[in-house]
């Protein structure tokens, strides 16, 4: 058990060295445990638990968490089972808020036991697996459904089982989450425009800025590159940018530009 925690705690602050994105989420489930030792029964019982987990990537991930299998009953034998496990999770974005997830990973056990009267404790290592589909409400929350597999609980007096689950679990993110952009690096050019040379002034017309404002304000984007080979004439733009509401630190001013009779304007995602 000291060994499991130790290497638990180890991964957890080696990870936290990194620029992840931790998370709290609480768990709820039904498990139907089969072949237990319980007078060739398939009793059904509750979960609770929570877990810790750092998005090390917008996919993986690393999870610590503990869980409480409620009691297990049949022909006066009861079973009573509490989960510390260690995971790694991966997540796969079907759109901006749906995807699927799968988690694999270690589970240490304590398993106490009834058997008419007679109480016993039993303790041991098994594997556990999780996959199912979530959804992001807000780059904050998250919620997910899942199938949950915890392989081989066992001990020399009752014999072995294994525990089939349905999980339903609520995260918390300490910092946002937005999904990734399809193509991060790729420019897209809105338009381009002239003006005269002689007074340094652009023709930036009304319906060309209305175009631009109505982009940056429902695309999601890193930056707006102002590009001539004039610069008065960028400085010029970037300023009826910055008076029409677009932030000064988002426009960036590219003077390499070989044109000298229009200024580009292009969104950077």
């Amino acid at each position: 058990m000291k060994t499991f925690i130790a290497a638990s705690a180890l991964l957890l602050s080696t990870a936290a060295l990194a620029d992840v994105n931790p998370a709290l989420t609480l768990k709820g489930g039904y498990q139907f445990s089969t072949d237990i030792p319980l007078g060739n029964s398939s009793p059904t019982g509750g979960i609770w638990g929570v877990s810790g987990e750092l998005l090390l990537t917008d996919a993986l991930g690393i999870e610590l968490g503990y869980q409480h299998h409620g009691k297990l009953s049949a022909n006066q034998i009861s079973v009573e089972n509490q989960f510390i496990d260690s995971k790694l999770t991966y997540q796969y974005l079907i759109n901006e808020a749906f995807y699927t997830y799968g988690k694999l990973g270690v589970a240490y056990w304590q398993s106490d036991r009834s058997d008419k009267g007679v109480n016993e404790s039993f303790d041991g290592f098994s594997p556990i697996f999780e996959a199912g589909l979530g959804y992001y409400f807000t780059p904050h929350v998250r919620a997910s459904m899942g199938y949950q597999y915890i392989g081989q609980i066992d001990n020399d007096v009752y014999g072995s089982y294994g525990s089939h689950s349905i999980m339903v679990n609520l995260s918390f993110l300490f910092k946002p989450y937005y999904a990734p952009a399809k193509n991060p690096s790729m420019p897209v050019e809105l338009r381009a425009f002239s003006f005269e040379i002689k007074n340094d002034k652009t023709s930036l017309s009304a319906s060309q800025l209305n175009e631009l404002l109505y982009l940056t304000n429902h695309t999601p984007f890193k930056s707006i590159e102002v590009s001539s080979a004039n610069a008065l004439a960028v400085y010029d733009v970037i300023k009826i940018l910055s008076e029409n509401g677009i932030t000064p630190s988002a426009l960036k001013p590219i003077l390499n530009s070989p044109d000298t009779h229009s200024v580009t304007i292009k969104l950077i995602l």
